[in-house]
């Protein structure tokens, strides 16, 4: 392990996690990152803290459940790192873990490249930001999103938290994702109504080389074009197809790659998901959980244009 990656996993395992040297610390992999895992799981070992690294097979798609022995196994650590290719954030087993008091990261189907240039980030600088953004998506009742490649979506939060993601998970129960940096909420089921044009990427199918646009009536895609995105969607039941996310990206480190782990967090850029939100106060219970990146929005909040960073 050289200088930087030392660096790297002290500043996740520590600054991150806070990690203490009495607690029990598990990193869950599968074949595809095992090797950035072992990193982790490996560099907390030379930190002088108790290790654990267990390997499974891959589910199928991002939200799928995870084995019960994966889940008993959550359910008795203080910290939990999850490096897999799908991503285990918004399954039940993920929830019950950290409703338990775990502090957990995920971090699905991330790539080196993206650890080496995200995970050395001092977080505590974007948290108040992040922090002041969640509560003002607390506060509205309306949100409004129009971008230039055609977006222009529309629907309530009324009731509805907004979530912070900062990167600091240092304490009982909090989970987030690595690398960090966004907002979010659950939209209204029922609520949403428009056009979105994904114009960044998508979860599973990458950076996109031309516009995807879907058609929104009361909270549900009712067309795609292609055709084949509303398809995808239909394969896993008709709750698929809600809006359950809005999300906004803060990280100035984070950049648009095709990564939707790291796109979404990408300061100018914010997303939307398909599929379930149970995870983060919505109502919505699907197989999985589909994120949709956008370039540049106009964000307004109860008609009033959001000002990030302001």
């Amino acid at each position: 392990m050289d200088i930087k990656e030392r660096r790297i996993v002290k500043n996740v395992l520590i600054n991150c996690m806070g990690l203490k040297q009495h607690e029990k610390f598990l990193v869950v992999t599968d074949e595809k990152l095992f090797e950035l895992a072992n990193m982790f799981h490996s560099g907390a070992g030379e930190l002088g803290y108790e290790s654990l690294i267990v390997k499974y097979v891959s589910r199928n798609v991002h939200g799928e459940e995870p084995p019960q022995l994966i889940k008993d196994m959550l359910l008795s650590a203080d910290v939990v790192l999850l490096l897999t290719s799908k991503s285990l954030s918004h399954t039940l087993a993920r929830k019950a873990a950290s409703k338990f008091g775990v502090r957990m990261a995920s971090l699905p189907d991330i790539s080196r490249e993206v650890v080496m240039r995200t995970l050395g980030f001092d977080y505590s600088k974007i948290t108040e930001e992040t922090n002041k953004t969640a509560k003002k998506l607390t506060r509205a009742k309306k949100i409004a999103v129009k971008t230039q490649s055609g977006t222009d979506i529309s629907f309530s939060v009324i009731g509805r938290k907004g979530f912070s993601d900062t990167g600091i998970y240092k304490y009982k129960g909090r989970f987030g994702n690595l690398p960090a940096g966004e907002v979010c909420v659950a939209p209204l089921e029922g609520t949403a109504k428009g056009v979105i044009v994904i114009d960044a990427s998508i979860a599973d199918m990458g950076k996109l080389n031309k516009p995807l646009t879907v058609e929104i009536k009361n909270g549900l895609v009712v067309k795609s074009k292609p055709e084949h995105f509303k398809k995808q969607l239909d394969k896993y039941g008709k709750n698929c197809r809600n809006i359950v996310e809005f999300g906004i990206g803060l990280n100035p480190k984070a950049h648009v790659t095709g990564n939707v782990l790291e796109d979404e967090k990408a300061l100018g850029a914010c997303h939307f998901a398909f599929g379930t939100n149970i995870s983060f106060g919505g109502k919505v219970k699907a197989p999985v959980h589909i994120d949709a990146v956008l370039h540049s929005p106009e964000i307004c909040l109860d008609g009033r244009l959001l000002n990030i960073g302001g």
